[in-house]
């Protein structure tokens, strides 16, 4: 029988690094200079509202699509499905 000791300290581990972006040279005031900041957050603002819109235009496609589907003979589609489940399942 193998000891512990056996699957111990066999790979190198693996650490995840975390970096910080820090502005070099003259790229800080670039972005002030260019108001960078305060359109990544209009446009994160912006995303949160149009989310909501779109979210609510999605929706009510999905549904004007799905309306006009009509569906024949689901009774035959869900006695093959069931048989082929209890097939599947032993």
């Amino acid at each position: 029988m193998k000891r512990l000791t056996d699957f111990t300290n066999l790979y190198s581990l693996s650490k995840t690094l975390r970096f910080e972006l820090i502005p070099q040279g003259k790229t800080l005031e670039n972005i002030k200079l260019k108001g960078l900041i305060h359109q990544d957050e209009q446009r994160a603002n912006s995303y949160k509202l149009m989310k909501k819109t779109l979210d609510e235009y999605h929706k009510w496609f999905i549904e004007t699509s799905l309306s006009e589907i009509v569906l024949h003979d689901l009774d035959i589609f869900q006695t093959e499905y069931l048989k082929n489940k209890e097939q599947r399942d032993h």
